[in-house]
């Protein structure tokens, strides 16, 4: 056995091992569910399989009533118990969405006794923008839409929309997620531009369904992230700006509507996927459970410990889900080109939609681009 001497000459036995001894807390690396909180996740994949819906119309649009006009606000669970939020004063709240996967197999950090509820309320940050006059931010609002018509993704957009099978009788859209367009100023923050081209995009739509179909157009956003000065351009551009709080889009979207929600933060068609069939819609390309784990696995492996190496699975904002893959089954996939825009998107239609165009009963009306 080696030996070490120290300076009185005492002899301990030396370590053989060429790795550090590192005492870690087996609590601060594994999470150990409790038998409640694994039976209620189990509760989850039971009551989604039976067919129970995460989220209705109804259900959205008193959430986002209750954050308008009431103190306390009933969150109700999916399973366990339900939870009542109290709203402090001067506070600005938005509604966080909590999808099947998040629900069935939560992260390691969710809080032991959180209600499972698919939908849990967070604060808005203080819009700090300064408030410019309106008349620059619509200026600056058309320089964009001039940009969008002559560049070749819009003319493609453009393009798609007016030759495409879609049902003659889609008389709304409604849009989530875009971003804000007066948040600061556009030609110093490109995610603004981004957001201009993306609303830009949406007035393309209208006025191709406008010229095939005859049909007046309904526009309605949604974003949390809208401002005092981004509702006034909207409004003047003819969007209704609805779901100040997040929620209360969802309630606009019905059989004739079309939902544009490309790239979007949260789990825009989960929702839509619960609550209605709509006529079409523009957002991420659905993908099948391999094409996801090829789509969000790490391109390079993450090195832990002792050279053990990992890839790990990107989180997805937007999740295709067992109902998201069903829903889609009844539509027709149209893939547009990736760009960084609006991301990997497909338009889709209902089943049989006639790419012929029935004649319009106001074919040289105003246009929504210039308007």
């Amino acid at each position: 056995m080696l030996e070490t001497v120290d300076d009185s000459g005492a002899s301990t036995p030396a370590s053989t091992s060429a790795t550090p001894i590192i005492s870690v807390d087996p609590g601060m690396v594994f999470r150990r569910w409790s038998d409640a909180e694994l039976k209620l996740q189990r509760d989850v994949i039971e009551q989604y399989e039976a067919g129970r819906r995460l989220w209705t119309q109804e259900q959205l649009k008193r959430i986002e009533d209750g954050l308008n006009d009431d103190d306390n606000v009933q969150m109700e669970a999916y399973v366990g118990k339900s939870e009542r939020f109290e709203q402090q004063k001067g506070v600005l709240y938005k509604v966080a969405f909590h999808g099947y996967k998040e629900l069935s197999s939560p992260p390691v950090d969710r809080p032991n006794g959180m209600p499972y509820c698919s939908m849990s309320l967070k604060a808005m940050p203080f819009d700090y923008s300064k408030s410019r006059d309106l008349s620059y931010e619509i200026d600056a609002f058309h320089m964009c839409v001039a940009i969008w018509l002559a560049n070749p993704i819009g003319q493609n957009f453009y393009s798609m929309f007016m030759r495409l099978p879609l049902p003659p009788f889609i008389n709304r859209i409604v849009c989530f997620n875009l971003g804000s367009i007066t948040a600061k100023p556009a030609e110093d923050y490109p995610h603004v531009r981004y957001a201009m081209y993306r609303h830009a995009a949406v007035l393309t739509i209208a006025e191709a369904l406008h010229k095939r179909f005859g049909r007046t157009i309904e526009l309605y956003a949604q974003d949390t992230n809208y401002g005092h000065d981004c509702g006034r351009v909207l409004f003047k551009k003819g969007f209704s700006v609805v779901g100040f709080h997040g929620a209360g889009g969802f309630a606009n979207i019905n059989s004739s509507t079309l939902v544009f929600a490309p790239n979007a933060d949260f789990c825009v068609k989960e929702i839509v996927a619960d609550t209605v069939e709509p006529a079409a819609m523009f957002w991420n390309t659905v993908l099948t459970p391999d094409e996801t784990e090829v789509a969000t696995r790490s391109a390079q492996a993450v090195e832990l410990n002792d050279q053990l190496t990992s890839h790990y699975y990107e989180n997805v904002a937007d999740p295709d889900t067992p109902r998201v893959r069903a829903l889609i089954k009844k539509y027709e996939k149209h893939p547009f080109p990736l760009t960084n825009l609006f991301g990997n998107v497909s338009l889709y239609t209902r089943e049989g939609a006639s790419v012929s165009n029935p004649s319009p009963t106001s074919p040289d009306g105003g246009s929504f681009l210039y308007n």
